[in-house]
C-alpha cells in the first residue's frame, strides 16, 4: 500500500498543477464521461484502486460501527420513554387540566413560612361563588403546604375570613386602603374577636374569590403572607375571552383538540371541562367568555338550543364567568322567518329584544351578544 499511496500522491500533485494550469492530467479536456467504455479518467485512478477499496473497507467498518451505536442509543431511548412514560402522561394531563391551579407541593423549609396561617376559614354570607373560593382555599392550602383547612360560618378564633365589605361591618371596622371597585379585592390581617385573622374581602363575592387566588399565587410562588396588605382594582370592568367554536365540535383556527362546549351541533353532555376551563379563566382574573365562533351558526338562537346554553352558564357561574355568545345578524330572517333582517325595521327591532328576553329567562345573568 505504500507504493500505491505514493501513485496517489503523486497525482493529487499533478491535479493541483492542471487546476492552476488548466491542464488535465488524463488527457484531452473534453473527455469528462465515466462510461467504461471511454478510458481516460478510468487509466488514470486504475493504479490506486487497491488504496481505494482498502480506503472503502475502512469506511464500511466505520458506518457499520455507527449503526450499531445509534441502534443502540435508540433502544435505550425508547426503553427510558416506556418507564417514565406513564407518569409523564399524568404531569402532561395534571398540567393540561389546570395549568398552575394543581397547586405542587412546596417543599418542607418553604411550608413552615405558612406555621402561622390559620387553620380554619369563615364564609360571611352565601352565593355559588363563595363556596368556589372556600372551596379553592382549602384545596389549594391542602396540596401546596399539606394541612386541612376546616370550614365554618363564624368567626370563633384565628381564621382566614372571606366576605364583601358590607359583610365584614358587621364584625370588623377594617378598611381597605384604596377604594375598591367591582371585582378588586383586599387581603389583610385585622384583629377580629380577640383572634387574629387573615381578611380577604372586596366590594363582591367575585372579588373575595380573586383575592383567594392571589393568597394561593403567593404561597405557590413562595413569597411570605406575613403583614399582607395587598389591595388590588382590575384594570378594566370587562375582562373577556372569545371562543372560536362551531356547533358541530371543530373550532376555526383551533389547535388544542375539538370544542368542550359543542359536539354534533348540540352542547356536550360532559360539560366537566368547561367548568375545568371557567376555575382557570377566574383564576387570572376574566369575567366573561363568548363560547362559539363569531362567524356564528344562526341555529344557536333556536328555543330548543338557548335551553341548552343555560346549561353551560350553569357552569361558568361558580367561578363568576359571565357566558355570552355571537350572532348571525340575519337570525331574525333565518330563525324568525322575516323577510328582512334589516336592524331598522321594527319587526326586526321587537324580535331581537323578545330573543334577548327568552335568553335572560334561561340565563339570568347572561353576558350579552359579543
Amino acid at each position: 500500500m505504500g507504493s500505491q499511496a505514493r501513485r496517489l500522491k503523486s497525482y493529487l500533485s499533478r491535479l493541483r498543477v492542471s487546476l492552476t494550469t488548466g491542464w488535465l492530467p488524463c488527457g484531452n479536456r473534453s473527455v469528462f464521461s465515466f462510461r467504461p467504455g471511454l478510458t481516460p479518467w478510468a487509466n488514470t485512478f486504475r493504479p490506486f484502486r487497491g488504496l481505494l477499496s482498502a480506503l472503502k473497507c475502512k469506511a464500511l467498518h466505520r458506518d457499520l460501527i455507527a449503526g450499531s451505536i445509534w441502534r443502540w442509543l435508540v433502544s435505550v431511548n425508547l426503553l427510558s420513554a416506556a418507564l417514565v412514560s406513564t407518569g409523564f402522561a399524568q404531569t402532561v394531563a395534571a398540567l393540561d387540566r389546570e395549568a398552575w391551579l394543581r397547586y405542587a407541593p412546596l417543599d418542607a423549609k418553604a411550608a413552615r413560612a405558612y406555621d402561622k396561617l390559620p387553620a380554619n376559614s369563615v364564609v360571611l354570607g352565601r352565593s355559588v361563588v363563595l363556596e368556589s373560593a372556600q372551596r379553592e382555599l382549602a384545596g389549594g392550602i391542602e396540596k401546596m403546604l399539606g394541612r386541612k383547612v376546616s370550614s365554618g360560618d363564624r368567626v370563633k378564633d384565628s381564621a382566614i375570613v372571606l366576605g364583601t365589605l358590607h359583610d365584614l361591618d358587621s364584625i370588623s371596622p377594617a378598611r381597605p386602603p384604596i377604594s375598591l371597585e367591582a371585582d378588586g379585592y383586599w387581603i389583610t390581617w385585622a384583629r377580629i374577636r380577640d383572634s387574629e385573622c387573615l381578611v380577604i374581602t372586596a366590594v363582591n363575592d367575585r372579588g373575595v374569590l380573586y383575592g383567594v387566588f392571589a393568597l394561593l399565587s403567593r404561597v405557590a410562588r413562595g413569597e411570605s403572607v406575613t403583614g399582607i396588605g395587598a389591595a388590588q382594582n382590575p384594570y378594566a370592568p370587562i375582562r373577556w375571552v372569545n371562543q372560536w367554536d362551531n356547533l358541530d365540535g371543530r373550532i376555526e383556527r383551533g389547535y388544542g383538540g375539538p370544542s368542550i362546549f359543542f359536539a354534533d351541533r348540540k352542547v356536550q353532555s360532559d360539560l366537566t371541562r368547561a367548568g375545568e376551563y371557567a376555575r382557570l379563566l377566574a383564576s387570572v382574573g376574566i369575567n366573561g367568555c363568548t363560547i362559539n365562533n363569531v362567524n356564528a351558526a344562526p341555529g344557536i338562537l333556536q328555543p330548543s338550543f338557548i335551553v341548552q346554553l343555560k346549561r353551560i352558564a350553569d357552569v361558568f357561574r361558580p367561578w363568576g364567568v359571565q357566558l355570552s355568545i355571537s350572532v348571525d345578524l340575519s337570525s331574525p330572517k333565518i330563525v324568525g322567518g322575516l323577510d328582512t333582517f334589516d336592524p331598522l325595521d321594527p319587526r326586526v327591532e321587537d324580535w331581537w329584544r323578545k330573543k334577548a328576553d327568552e335568553l335572560y329567562r334561561q340565563i339570568p345573568d347572561f353576558g350579552g351578544f359579543g
